[in-house]
């Protein structure tokens, strides 16, 4: 399956029972275009250097990545993480359709479209198969629950998860929201010693969250 990193978090974001996105609609949709950037970051098909893009694009077949991939290569110079996580999310129902699409067509997520009165359509994703949502969530909780090391996919899902204010979505109750966010600072924390994929990982969260606090200012101006 490509597009891992996207995939999982369009997953994790879903609400278990109710079908639908649980963060904020802003937030979500910053956070979809960033995870799509993180994809083509671990497929080398994007370098970063002070902050700013270059890419080196494949195609593959899979439609989320090769109309977005397309976006980024069509950049006359590298720009910063910021702009593409601007750019790549405008057209944020059709990423959402796309990054769960392959759950949709196979098997574990069913598709259903609602009216609200009977003319404004909006869809609901209900997992058919539990565990395509709790496998994932299973694996995190060991990294911020039990201490584990992250692999570098998984550092840049819990920064997506961070990103959007989801980290509590991996406590099974309530007292242990607090180990999460004490984890969370550790994986997170500034550090000259840190990986590329730390590194990254910051500035997905750095990223995301001045998009998102610019866009939600603006609906309450």
């Amino acid at each position: 399956m490509e597009m891992i990193i996207s995939r999982q978090f369009t997953v994790l974001s879903l609400h278990p029972e109710r079908g639908r996105i649980t963060v904020s609609a802003a937030s979500f949709r910053f956070a979809l275009a960033a995870a799509a950037i993180a994809d083509f970051y671990m497929n080398g098909e994007l370098s970063e250097e002070d902050k700013r893009l270059t890419p080196s694009p494949r195609h593959n077949g899979d439609p989320f990545h090769d109309r977005l991939i397309d976006l980024i290569a069509n950049s006359a110079h590298p720009k910063k993480i910021l702009y593409w996580i601007r750019k790549l999310s405008r057209k944020s129902r059709q990423n959402l359709e796309e990054s769960i699409s392959v759950f949709v067509s196979g098997a574990g997520i069913r598709h259903e479209k609602k009216y609200f009165l009977g003319i404004f359509s909006y869809s609901r994703y209900y997992f058919t198969d539990p565990g395509v949502r709790s496998s994932i969530v299973e694996n995190l909780r060991e990294i911020v629950i039990n201490g584990k090391n992250p692999s570098d996919e998984q550092l840049l899902i819990l920064a997506l998860m961070k990103a959007t204010n989801s980290l509590s979505h991996l406590a099974s109750e309530y007292s242990e929201r607090s180990v999460i966010r004490g984890r969370a600072r550790e994986l997170f924390k500034k550090d000259e010693f840190a990986s590329k994929y730390q590194k990254f990982a910051r500035l997905i969260i750095s990223s995301v969250t001045v998009a998102t606090a610019a866009e939600e200012s603006s609906y309450v101006a």
